[in-house]
């Protein structure tokens, strides 16, 4: 709710709309002032739910993920969970299974110019390899947090939200859609029906 409370705040007193880089985003009278601060509502209103109903959940319990001392921060474990930058897979998509990577067979083959990219991402693929088996045995929450389905959808909003406004109002308000549109997934784990604060009908 704060990070709603703040933006509201921040972009009454300073946001002015800028041209927006990205073309299909740039239409004139849509990315106003105004319209930004609806979806900062709606996302306030939105807040309360994001963390679950349950308290004592495990996803709620604060966290403090990857310390680098100047940028550490104390998160529910809903935000903090997921893969740290130095060592995101370089596959896309990621491995789904955990087999330890290999050299290809034709390495010793190779010009020192292709053993050298090679190398690098065998480097990188065994960084991941070794994070997700040591994070999956050893932290058996994270790895929880990692596979429930509310999490990629309550940071994909919560990263959105963080952003200062700069005329752009469609990530922001792509992020609410998707998070309204599986509101279910939501629901799942309440004993009643809660339904969705905010719509976009």
């Amino acid at each position: 709710m704060s990070i709603g409370k703040k933006e509201s705040e921040w972009t009454k007193i300073y946001g002015k709309p800028s041209p927006v880089r990205f073309p299909p985003v740039n239409f004139d009278g849509i990315n106003s002032l105004n319209d930004h601060l609806r979806l900062l509502s709606q996302y306030k209103a939105l807040a309360p739910y994001l963390l679950g109903d349950d308290s004592h959940n495990e996803l709620s319990r604060p966290t403090l993920r990857h310390p680098d001392w100047q940028h550490a921060a104390l998160l529910p474990l809903l935000l903090a969970t997921g893969h740290p930058p130095m060592l995101q897979s370089p596959d896309n998509p990621p491995p789904k299974t955990l087999e330890k990577p290999v050299l290809p067979d034709n390495y010793h083959s190779l010009s020192p110019e292709e053993k050298s990219h090679v190398d690098e991402l065998h480097r990188r693929r065994v960084l991941f390899y070794l994070y997700m088996v040591f994070n999956g045995g050893l932290n058996k929450q994270h790895l929880t947090g990692m596979r429930d389905a509310c999490v990629l959808l309550t940071q994909h909003l919560v990263e959105r939200m963080e952003k200062q406004w700069s005329g752009d109002i469609f990530s922001l308000k792509g992020a609410l859609i998707h998070r309204t549109e599986n509101w279910d997934h939501y629901n799942a784990e309440l004993p009643n029906h809660v339904p969705c604060p905010i719509s976009f009908i």
